[in-house]
């Protein structure tokens, strides 16, 4: 079965869903729900969902919420090639009433990653990397030497871009020498970071295609040939936007894999987006254990 390896992180998303802005200084009632997270789990967890292979690789804490993630992933039908120290990180998830969504992030273990062999990419067909697993520590070494090893076996790879926040940090310049170093097959970016990092051009240049979203609007499949291929989503009712880019990420992903043209595989992409956007947390619509 094709398969797609996905490095980075895998952390408790605490959802806080707000009927108003918080009120300072005193109590706002919201709507809490503890749910699996991190972009890389959420992408392997979504590429089971539309038929393929998954294999997570990455840091998680050696404690109860760790074990718990993990289970959940392998239960899907996740290969989890993980290391087991320190402690599980978490991410606070502040939704507003429109469903937008805002971070408060402490990673843990994920941002420590390290003794990854390479024999974590046998039999991958593409390897997927969010630039989160840029942000720093062990994990942004061990990451790079992955994506080397990667070009090495002429693995394809594809870059999310995360967040206009990460992308700062890491520095414009140098992400986008990255991708001209190793010319991914896919870069996927929503419409705000893509801003960030093109300025006024639609695509990457080093890069086979650039996939490109809007919060419930059209993506778009543009490469640099001038082939720009745009498909609109069904129009919902959005509960929580939390692991829509990430769901969109692996539906789009395993479509083109299983052969989809561009079109094909922006439909699939918004499916499973659709999905997500219609529950808590990144969920695809199925039930899930709450962490403790």
């Amino acid at each position: 079965m094709l398969t797609i390896c996905c490095v980075g992180d895998l952390v408790v998303d605490v959802v806080v869903h707000l009927a108003r802005d918080p009120q300072r200084g005193t109590d706002t009632p919201a709507a809490i729900v503890h749910r699996r997270g991190g972009s890389a789990a959420n992408v392997a967890m979504g590429v089971v969902e539309a038929g393929l292979a998954a294999r997570f690789v990455g840091q998680v804490g050696d404690d109860l919420v760790g074990s718990m993630l993990l289970d959940e992933l392998a239960d899907a039908g996740v290969d989890c090639q993980v290391v087991r120290r320190g402690t599980t990180g978490t991410i606070v998830v502040l939704v507003d009433h429109t469903g937008e969504r805002s971070f408060l992030t402490d990673r843990g273990a994920a941002l420590h990653l390290s003794g990854v062999t390479p024999s974590v990419l046998d039999d991958v067909d593409l390897l997927h990397v969010p630039a989160y697993s840029f942000a720093g520590g062990a994990l942004a070494e061990t990451t790079q030497q992955l994506i080397g090893e990667a070009v090495d076996r002429d693995i394809p790879i594809s870059l999310s871009t995360s967040s206009v926040a990460v992308l700062a940090e890491y520095g414009r310049d140098r992400f986008l020498d990255l991708v001209r170093l190793i010319r991914p097959r896919f870069v996927l970016a929503n419409h705000d970071e893509a801003r960030f990092l093109l300025n006024t051009h639609p695509w990457f240049r080093h890069a086979e295609a650039t996939i490109v979203t809007a919060a419930g609007g059209e993506a778009r499949y543009v490469q640099p040939d001038g082939t720009d291929v745009r498909v609109k989503p069904e129009a919902i009712e959005v509960t929580d936007s939390t692991g829509a880019g990430d769901a969109f990420t692996a539906g789009f992903l395993a479509s083109h894999l299983q052969g989809g043209t561009p079109h094909e595989s922006l439909v699939a992409g918004h499916e499973l987006a659709r999905r997500t956007l219609m529950t808590p947390g990144a969920s695809l619509g199925a039930p899930e254990s709450e962490m403790p």
